[in-house]
């Protein structure tokens, strides 16, 4: 009997020593996961901060795109497709604006600082549109007062 009790505490003795080195190896996965997951995250964080660079960058060519479009057309006579063009490059601007305010990366930073090139760009434009389109009205001909 006494081998029987002998074998049983060792037994006991062996299942706790398996059952503490499980826990500890749990343990160690659990945190192991935990990092990976935050390495996962990250990426991720970094390829949607990547794909928003590309999208700030692309409204920035489009509306520098229809400035440049607004301006020859001014040049040419067309106020009419001037001021089209140059409503574009606004609704272009508002949308760099809303995305730079989603981005904190350099693309916003480039954003913030064109922001007023092209702004001002953009009221000279309209200045001249507005010029122009005096220049074609008849003389004698003003313009319906709203107020």
């Amino acid at each position: 009997m006494r081998c029987l009790t002998v074998l049983a505490v060792i037994a006991v003795v062996v299942l706790l020593g398996l059952t503490g080195y499980n826990f500890w190896q749990i343990k160690k996965l659990n945190q192991e996961l935990m990092e990976l997951k935050a390495q996962v995250q990250s990426s991720q964080t970094a390829e949607s901060t990547t794909e928003q660079d590309e999208d700030l960058v692309a409204a920035i060519l489009e509306v520098t795109a229809h400035t440049s479009k607004a301006r020859k057309l001014l040049s040419d006579g067309d106020s009419k497709g001037a001021r089209a063009e140059l409503e574009k490059s606004l609704q272009g601007l508002e949308n760099a604006a809303r995305l730079s305010r989603d981005a904190s990366s350099g693309a916003a930073k480039q954003v913030g600082s064109s922001w007023d090139t092209v702004k001002k760009q953009i009221d000279e434009l309209w200045k001249e549109v507005a010029r122009q389109s005096e220049k074609r009205r008849p003389e004698g001909h003003e313009p319906a007062n709203n107020n």
